[in-house]
């Protein structure tokens, strides 16, 4: 990952697998939603952005999209994070 490139913490290592994960919790409405990104170098030379979402407490759905480089695919995580905190996701606390 890039350190410090706004996405995923200042002190990753370049070519670390990086994750990111976001929750968004509406109790009036019994909405417990999780998002994370992860974003991994593939076998074929190649970055991964790994997607998974669903409702807490259960399994998600997961995608995969690849990218050529670690920059495109650190791109659109950052574009995809942005989306996400717009519709009410923030980085969860969980360890």
């Amino acid at each position: 990952m890039i350190p410090g490139n706004g996405v995923f913490p200042p002190n990753t290592p370049y070519g670390t697998v990086a994750s990111l994960d976001l929750e968004r919790r509406e109790p009036a409405r019994n909405r417990q939603r999780f998002y994370a990104i992860l974003v991994t170098p593939t076998r074929f030379d190649s970055w991964a952005m790994v997607r998974e979402w669903g409702r807490l407490g259960q399994p998600g759905t997961v995608r995969e999209t690849w990218f050529a480089s670690e920059h495109a695919a650190v791109t659109a995580s950052g574009s995809l994070r942005r989306r996400k905190e717009c519709q009410g996701y923030a980085p969860s606390h969980r360890v």
